[in-house]
C-alpha cells in the first residue's frame, strides 16, 4: 500500500470521529513520519477524499509548529514535516483520553521511542561525539528539561542548547578532551548558524535564573578558564550538594547563630569551607580545581537561605524542626558541640602561626587555649583535643609539656598513625633526632600507603645531615602521592641545596609545573625556582622569574632586595 493510501486508513476512528486533526497530524508524524503535505490533504485528482482540505491542515499544522511538536522543512517542491521530540511526548499524554487498545499504544510508543533514539544518534555522529558518558548526560538532560517553555528554541537549538550544559557538567572537568569549553568556542564549534551566542546565553539565564522547569541549576564560575559548570538538583550531584549543606547545618552549633540571627561572615566561610572540603575530599565529587568556584557557589546557596529566613516568623529555638529550602528535621540545641570547639581551636591556632604582630600572635594563643580547655572539659578522652593541645604548648614555647600532650593521645589509641607523626615532629624540633626517627617509623607502619608521613621522614633525615635519605624519602613521598606540589618544591630543595645539583632541581620544578598547581602553589614553585637561579649565579633569569612572580602577586614580597 502507497504511503499516500496510508491517511485516514491507519489513523484510529476515534480520532476521526472528534475531528482531532492535531492529533490526527501528531499521529500519522509519529508511526509513519516523515510526510509530504500533500499526504495529509484531499485531492480530487487522484481520488483522495475524506482527508483534510488544504486551509484546515495548515491551518493546525502552524499551531503545531508554533508549539514546537512539529517542524517543516523544504525538499525540492514539497515541503516535509516531522515530529519533534517533544511532539512525541504531547501525544502520548493526548492518548490517555482516548479509549485505545493497549496493542495501539505499544506500538505507538516502540515507533516513537525508536524514532527519537535515531535522531539523537544522527545528532552525535554529526558533531563526532562517541564518548557513551557524555551521550547519557545528554540524554538525561533532554528527558528532564522539556521545550514546553522554550517557544522559539526549535528542536535543532533546544539539541545544541542541551549540549553545551552536558559539556559543561563537573562531571566531565577535565576528562575526554571535550569538556571546559567556554560559550564562545561552543558557538564557533557546534552553533553552525543555528544557534547564536545571545541565545544560549539567554537559555542559560532562563535554565539557571527563571527556573523555566522545577529542577534548579546550580553554577560554577571558573572566571580564570572562562568556563562556567552546571550541574541540577534533581541528579545525584545535586542531591549531595544540599544533603552535604543541610548536614552540616543540621549537627552544628551553626543552627542556634542563624535563631539568633547572628550568622556571621566568619561562621558562613567556616561552613563553606567544611561543605567544599567534603565535596572534593570525601564524597570525591568535585575536581580539585573547583575548589574555589565551588566555595562561591555554596556560599552564596547560603547567604539566599538565610534571606529566606529574615523574612519568616520568630521560631523559638527548641520549636525549630525545619527552616525554609532546606527543610531541616532536627532539633537545636544550645551548647557547643566538640567539633565546632576544635575548629574554633585550630582556627586560632593557624592565626597564631601566620600573625605578623605580637598583639596578634598572644591574641590568637589566647583564644586558641580558651577553646581547648572548653573542649577537653567536654571529652576528656578525644584523641584530637590532645593533638590540639599539644600544638599550643608547641607555639608557647612548652616544647616538654607538647611532647607529653601528644604522647596522651598516643596512649588513649596507640594504632593512630598521625599522632606518632606529630610526636616524631615535637621530638625533631627540639633536635632528639633518633626517637624522632622511631616515632615516625612507627607512623609508617601503621599507615604504609600515607605519603605525609614519608615527607616527615625525610624531614628528619635532612635535620641528621643523611641528604641521600632525605632524598629518597621524599621521593617515596612523591610515589605515594605524585599531584603533592609541596613534595616536589621539597625535593628540589634537597637537590638543589643539599647535593647541589641545581639543573636536577629546576627540572623537578618543571615537573611540578605540570601537575596544574593552585594560585599559592604556583607562588611557592616561582619562588623555588627563582631562588635555585640565584645560587646558580644566574641573576638575569632569577630577576626574570622575579619580575613575573611580582606581576602575578602584586601583594606578596617576593625578594624585595632583588632589583
Amino acid at each position: 500500500m502507497a504511503k499516500i493510501n496510508i491517511i485516514p486508513e491507519k489513523i484510529p476512528n476515534q480520532f476521526i470521529e472528534r475531528n482531532q486533526y492535531e492529533d490526527i497530524i501528531l499521529y500519522a508524524l509519529s508511526l509513519y513520519g516523515p510526510l509530504k503535505r500533500e499526504e495529509f490533504i484531499n485531492n480530487k485528482d487522484k481520488g483522495i477524499i475524506n482527508r483534510m482540505n488544504k486551509n484546515t491542515f495548515h491551518k493546525w499544522a502552524k499551531k503545531l509548529k508554533n508549539k514546537n511538536y512539529i517542524n517543516v522543512s523544504r525538499e525540492g517542491k514539497y515541503s516535509i514535516y516531522i515530529i519533534t521530540n517533544l511532539g512525541v511526548k504531547e501525544l502520548v499524554k493526548r492518548l490517555k483520553s482516548y479509549n485505545l487498545d493497549i496493542k495501539t499504544i505499544l506500538n505507538l510508543e516502540r515507533k516513537s521511542i525508536s524514532k527519537i533514539v535515531n535522531l539523537n544518534i544522527q545528532f552525535f555522529r554529526n558533531f563526532e561525539i562517541e564518548n557513551e558518558d557524555i551521550m547519557i548526560e545528554f540524554l538525561k538532560l533532554k528527558n528532564e528539561i522539556t521545550r514546553d517553555r522554550l517557544k522559539n528554541f526549535s528542536e535543532e537549538k533546544f539539541n545544541r542548547a542541551i549540549l553545551y550544559l552536558t559539556l559543561n557538567h563537573p562531571k566531565f572537568y577535565d576528562s575526554y578532551g571535550l569538556v571546559n569549553i567556554s560559550i564562545d568556542d561552543f558557538i564557533n564549534k557546534y552553533g553552525s548558524d543555528i544557534l547564536s551566542k545571545d541565545e544560549l546565553k539567554w537559555f542559560l539565564h532562563r535554565i539557571s535564573m527563571k527556573k523555566i522547569t522545577e529542577i534548579s541549576f546550580y553554577k560554577l564560575k571558573l572566571v580564570e578558564r572562562g568556563i562556567n559548570l552546571y550541574f541540577r538538583s534533581s541528579e545525584v550531584f545535586g542531591n549531595i550538594f544540599e544533603k552535604s549543606i543541610q548536614s552540616i547545618l543540621r549537627e552544628h552549633y551553626y543552627l542556634q547563630h542563624i535563631h539568633k540571627n547572628k550568622f556571621q561572615e566568619l561562621i558562613i566561610n567556616e561552613v563553606c569551607e567544611e561543605i567544599t572540603t567534603d565535596l572534593i575530599n570525601k564524597y570525591k565529587f568535585f575536581h580539585k580545581d573547583l575548589e574555589p568556584a565551588l566555595y562561591d557557589t555554596i556560599k552564596y546557596y547560603l547567604l539566599t537561605l538565610l534571606k529566606d529566613l529574615k523574612r519568616k516568623a520568630l521560631i523559638k529555638s527548641f520549636d525549630l524542626y525545619e527552616i525554609p529550602t532546606l527543610i531541616l528535621t532536627s532539633k537545636i540545641f544550645d551548647f557547643e558541640r566538640l567539633d565546632y570547639l576544635q575548629k574554633r581551636t585550630l582556627f586560632h591556632i593557624e592565626e597564631a602561626y601566620n600573625a605578623k604582630l605580637p598583639i596578634d600572635y598572644r591574641d590568637n594563643i589566647k583564644y586558641a587555649n580558651k577553646f581547648i580547655k572548653k573542649a577537653l572539659d567536654f571529652n576528656r578522652n578525644n584523641l584530637y583535643n590532645y593533638a590540639l593541645k599539644a600544638q599550643i604548648l608547641h607555639l608557647t614555647g612548652d616544647y616538654n609539656g607538647a611532647l607529653e600532650t601528644i604522647h596522651k593521645a598516643i596512649e588513649l589509641d596507640p594504632q593512630e598513625a598521625n599522632y606518632y607523626s606529630d610526636y616524631a615532629f615535637f621530638l625533631n624540633w627540639q633536635n632528639k633526632y633518633e626517637e624522632a626517627l622511631n616515632a615516625i617509623n612507627k607512623a609508617i607502619e601503621l599507615e604504609p600507603y600515607n605519603a605525609e608521613h614519608y615527607s616527615d621522614l625525610s624531614s628528619i633525615f635532612w635535620s641528621l645531615n643523611q641528604h641521600e635519605q632525605a632524598l629518597e624519602a621524599i621521593n617515596l613521598a612523591i610515589k605515594k602521592n605524585v599531584h603533592n606540589i609541596k613534595y616536589y618544591i621539597k625535593k628540589a630543595n634537597c637537590i638543589a641545596y643539599d647535593l647541589h645539583s641545581y639543573k636536577n632541581a629546576l627540572m623537578v620544578l618543571e615537573n611540578a609545573f605540570h601537575l596544574k598547581p593552585k594560585k599559592l602553589e604556583l607562588l611557592e614553585i616561582y619562588k623555588t625556582k627563582a631562588g635555585i637561579l640565584l645560587s646558580m649565579k644566574d641573576h638575569e633569569a632569577a630577576l626574570k622569574i622575579i619580575r613575573k612572580t611580582r606581576r602575578l602577586y602584586p601583594n606578596k614580597e617576593i625578594y624585595p632586595n632583588i632589583h
